[in-house]
């Protein structure tokens, strides 16, 4: 994190979370440790960890000519010491205060006078810049060589003067009563660049990160921390027979995002040194980590530890896998439960997922996010406790030797993570193919292809559906991408086309949303009247007052199965997942008639005259209809319902996984992009890897593009740009069948100016909003454009900051087919000259909050 952690020049770190008794342990490489007095550590509101809550004064170790710390001081009137030496016989001639920071009636004074006891300088702030009860950063520097004496006051320069001898007296009472937290002292002025890194180590989204092991750095049996804290792991496994050396460590395998380590079942595990962890979180924690197990029978312990002077000897923390299933518990040293949650079954096996647990002592609450969204919560209270000493570890679990789990970007921090930023963490190494679930489908409609009156099967079986009048696919707030809207109609497919028909299980799941939940209204329906033993329905998937009706008669008119909840369960105008199954007990088959009508949406009966009867219309819209040829299990059907993630990121290029040409998406919907002309040069960026777009682009698939947004968007990328001169394009889309051939969407920087432009299919503009100049040349800036139909609103953000709006009206176009590409203009022949990472496609409007923290650099 901050480069400074390993400086030979940092001659002193007390951060206070390392410590026994009065010994405060020095977390530089010089081991200069310190002893508090007449003070005690704690965790207040604002502090980075443990801090030190002083009380008329305390001695303070060596130094040398930069001090920096975090202080929070109860009252700022008066004279305080915050710092002060004072020397002795024979190395000094006095024994007066030599280097002296002091609060003077909320300024800050600065001094030093030699051993001779000459005064080297004096400086103070020129008014008041301590407020009561506030933390603030403060930095005193001062430079020998230059005879320049500084003082910051969050990172911005405060005062500044050259040597003054002449200048004030130390004065000073030792009374100071508030907080201090990460002292550091350099035998160096440290330049603004690096004193911003101290700064933003305890402040921003990253400041609170202790942990996170990428798995892609190590030194020998070690696992490096990339958090800055220098909390590394190690691979533990059984103790090596004596004479012989240890193992050496599992050779990188791949990982959700990068390397990952294999973890064999038994004694392996990865270690952390539970007795030295910097910065263990005390009353708000969160772990992330993907996982990939090739089975979930037994228990596996994603995380553990135990304490070495608790009153007990079991677990503290608990993060576990059992059966498929996530719990998250936590014991304090008396053995106090904090909260325990559970999920149900829902890790699979051989596939990759995403686990996030939560606590925060303050809101009371103890969460589970699976991919990205919150399975399950439960209530809390207390504090975490912070005896790992016995026993800190990841990835331990039972089972044969044979079972092996996966391990790849665990991340700690020490606060709760908001679901924004959990799901952040989750996308950002989202590398899948667009569905989790896809073993027997038999079809799938996304409603995302349609050409006429035909719905293209998305299952790639081919089992594609007819619309009748009274249904229509639209461009429906709140759906999956597009949903099929019905007033009466339905879809019909051609089951004798069907070329792999449900025998021994079957599986529906669906999102509805319906007008009304009264009455009798038909999902699914089969029915074929030329069939002697069974001319009626054959399968009925209803809604019912409410109710969900699953049943089933075969061509013999047996009853399969029949199934009704008990009481309503789906409301109305209420997004809603249904899924349905069965499964043929003790491997018995059905053969199922498919020959009559198969409809969607509405069914049928043949009357005496030969004539179709429609009934039981369904009113509503319906989305992201499947059809298994299997039962699914509970898990799959969970993870099934996640893939429509209605507010979500649709198209997400992180740069940092390459396969020749293919730029892969992490957003999971598998909209893979191709760099053309040696964009694939990339260089170091805002989060991990960068483009080099200069002459080259990435085409974006925008004929077969999966979800493009339609009633809202934001993009949100970081550049840096060679020149901010002439015309940088960003992101251009041009249709195939529209009425027009010119730009829809258009994403640019000219001459420091952004413009951000949308057209329709029928040439309709919906917005045309063009900025200042806002975009400097050879700096790395983060942009965001964004766009609600239903507020009318486009806007424009730079570094987190709104620069420009204005009202806008109309859907966003679907047609991307003859052109979609990032850096290039298509007509123009413009390229985007410089570097571009972390290029995010959102299918709504980012809110100001969420676009402060994108801009803050989640990965920088």
């Amino acid at each position: 994190m901050s480069v400074t952690v390993k400086d030979y020049n940092q001659v002193l770190y007390l951060g206070f979370d390392r410590y026994n008794g009065e010994r405060l342990y020095d977390d530089s490489q010089h081991n200069n440790n310190a002893t508090f007095k007449s003070a005690h550590l704690d965790k207040v509101p604002g502090s980075c960890g443990m801090c030190l809550e002083v009380c008329c004064g305390g001695g303070i170790p060596y130094i040398e000519v930069t001090v920096a710390m975090m202080v929070q001081l109860k009252e700022v009137s008066g004279k305080m010491v915050l710092f002060e030496t004072i020397g002795g016989p024979p190395m000094s001639i006095h024994q007066e205060p030599q280097y002296l920071l002091q609060v003077e009636n909320a300024r800050l004074r600065w001094f030093h006078r030699n051993e001779n006891g000459s005064t080297v300088f004096s400086i103070i702030t020129d008014g008041p810049v301590l407020s009561n009860g506030k933390w603030y950063h403060i930095a005193a520097m001062y430079d020998g060589l230059r005879g320049s004496s500084r003082i910051y006051i969050n990172g911005r320069l405060s005062k500044q003067e050259t040597a003054d001898p002449g200048v004030g007296e130390f004065g000073g009472e030792g009374r100071l009563e508030g907080y201090i937290d990460e002292l550091y002292i350099y035998n160096k002025t440290l330049t603004e660049p690096e004193l911003k890194l101290l700064i933003n180590k305890c402040h921003g989204p990253q400041s609170t990160m202790v942990l996170h092991l990428s798995f892609d750095k190590n030194n020998g049996p070690k696992f490096l921390d990339d958090s800055g804290l220098m909390n590394h792991a190690s691979m533990g496994g059984p103790p090596a027979l004596p004479g012989q050396p240890m193992p050496a460590p599992p050779p990188p395998t791949k990982g959700s995002c990068g390397n990952g380590v294999q973890i064999s079942a038994g004694q392996a595990d990865i270690k952390l040194d539970g007795k030295t962890f910097r910065n263990k979180p005390i009353d708000a924690v969160t772990i992330a980590l993907w996982i990939n197990v090739t089975s979930v029978k037994g228990a596996h312990y994603l995380f553990d530890t135990i304490g070495g002077h608790s009153a007990h000897k079991h677990d503290q923390y608990l993060l576990a896998i059992n059966n498929g299933a996530v719990s998250w518990s936590h014991n304090d040293q008396n053995d106090r439960q904090l909260f325990k949650v559970a999920t149900d079954s829902i890790v699979t096996e051989n596939q990759w997922v995403h686990v996030a647990a939560t606590y925060s002592m303050q809101s009371g609450q103890a969460k589970i996010f699976i991919n990205g969204n919150m399975n399950k919560q439960g209530p809390g209270s207390g504090r975490l406790s912070e005896d790992w000493d016995s026993y800190a570890a990841f990835g331990k679990h039972t089972g044969s030797v044979t079972d092996i789990d996966t391990l790849d970007e665990v991340y700690m921090y020490s606060r709760e993570l908001s679901p924004f930023e959990i799901k952040a963490l989750y996308d950002n190494c989202n590398f899948g193919s667009a569905k989790t679930t896809s073993t027997g489908q038999v079809l799938y409609f996304g409603f995302d292809r349609v050409s006429g009156s035909a719905v293209f099967d998305d299952s790639g079986s081919g089992n594609n559906g007819e619309l009748t009048s009274l249904a229509t696919v639209t461009k429906t707030s709140g759906t999956c991408g597009n949903g099929l809207r019905l007033r009466g109609g339905n879809i019909l497919i051609n089951g004798q086309l069907i070329k792999r028909k449900p025998l021994f299980g079957v599986t529906m799941g669906l999102w509805l949303r319906l007008d009304t939940n009264r009455g009798e209204q038909a999902i699914f329906s089969t029915c074929n009247p030329g069939n002697p033993w069974n001319s009626n329905v054959q399968y009925a998937f209803e809604i019912v007052d409410g109710r969900v009706k699953w049943f089933h008669k075969n061509e013999k008119s047996q009853t399969v199965f029949s199934a009704e909840t008990n009481t309503p369960v789906v409301p109305a105008g209420t997004w809603t997942h249904i899924s349905c199954t069965y499964t043929a007990a003790g491997g018995k088959s059905e053969i199922y008639d498919w020959a009559g009508k198969i409809s969607i949406g509405k069914s049928y009966e043949k009357a005496v005259n030969g004539q179709w009867i429609s009934q039981n219309k369904l009113y509503g819209i319906i989305d992201e209809f499947y059809l298994f040829d299997r039962a699914l299990k509970q898990n799959e059907i969970t993870l099934l319902a996640q893939t429509c993630n209605y507010h979500r990121i649709v198209l997400h290029y992180g740069f940092n996984l390459f396969t020749g040409k293919t730029v892969y998406d992490q957003s999971g919907l598998a909209n893979n992009g191709l760099a053309l002309n040696g964009t694939v040069s990339y260089i170091n960026g805002t989060c991990g890897k960068s483009v080099n777009m200069t002459m080259g682009q990435i085409e974006v698939p925008g004929d077969t593009f999966r979800e493009r947004p339609q009633k809202a968007i934001s993009i949100s990328v970081w550049i840096n740009l060679q020149t901010n001169r002439g015309r940088h394009e960003i992101f251009n889309t041009i249709g195939s069948h529209s009425d027009h051939k010119h730009d829809q969407y258009d994403f640019a920087v000219k001459d420091g100016k952004i413009i951000w432009y949308h057209h329709q299919e029928n040439d309709k503009e919906v917005f045309n909003l063009i900025t200042l100049p806002v975009i400097p040349a050879r700096r790395w800036t983060h942009v965001v454009a964004t766009y609600d139909s239903n507020a009318m609103l486009v806007k424009v953000f730079v570094n987190g900051n709104l620069v420009k709006q204005k009202s806008a009206i109309g859907d966003l176009s679907q047609d991307w087919g003859h052109f979609a590409g990032i850096g290039r203009h298509f007509y123009e022949g413009t390229y985007l000259s410089g570097l571009i990472d972390e290029f995010i496609i959102y299918n709504y409007a980012l809110s100001r909050k969420e676009i402060e923290f994108l801009a803050q650099g989640r990965c920088s």
